[in-house]
């Protein structure tokens, strides 16, 4: 316990903490819950680079940015939707349903892990504004509830910071 516990103090992120719970749930043939705490470093990553607070509702904003149609022409939003969803997520599901034995050769936590870090420290991603006009330009011409429902999600998410940095 005290291995683990002493493990945990130097984070200095959430993508760090869960890189590092990553690390030691595979260290200790805890594989499910590493592919999850890996598939959930990618949006608190996210939330870094973009500087917004590590909360829930900004890692779905984050989720909801990499996953929208019309964010697809971002080569990083692609590369990050391909290791998350053809890869980490497909991993974890066959592993959490006992299915991992009929593509083994596709389970190799150690190079999914570096293969995430590398992605993710080195990436260039659009900027947030750029981000939040192309989603209202999608709105825009081409109404859909899912786009709709993330732009409000992020002009709230922005207005909420506006607000704290404001009072402090």
């Amino acid at each position: 316990l005290y291995k683990f516990i002493g493990r945990l103090k130097y984070e200095g992120s959430d993508f760090e903490f869960q890189i590092s719970m990553a690390k030691w749930n595979f260290d200790n043939k805890k594989y499910s819950s590493g592919y999850l705490c890996l598939t959930d470093s990618i949006f608190w990553r996210l939330c870094e680079l973009y500087n917004l607070p590590p909360v829930y509702g900004n890692r779905e904003v984050m989720n909801g940015i990499i996953y929208n149609p019309c964010l697809n022409k971002y080569p990083a939003f692609g590369a990050i939707k391909d290791i998350h969803n053809k890869r980490l997520r497909n991993i974890r599901n066959k592993i959490a349903h006992a299915d991992v034995s009929k593509k083994g050769d596709e389970f190799n936590p150690e190079k999914d892990l570096k293969d995430v870090i590398d992605l993710l420290k080195n990436i260039e991603l659009p900027d947030f504004d750029e981000v939040i006009e192309e989603l209202k330009l999608s709105v825009k011409n081409n109404p859909n509830e899912k786009t709709l429902k993330l732009l409000k999600n992020i002009l709230n998410m922005q207005m909420i910071i506006i607000y704290h940095q404001k009072s402090f």
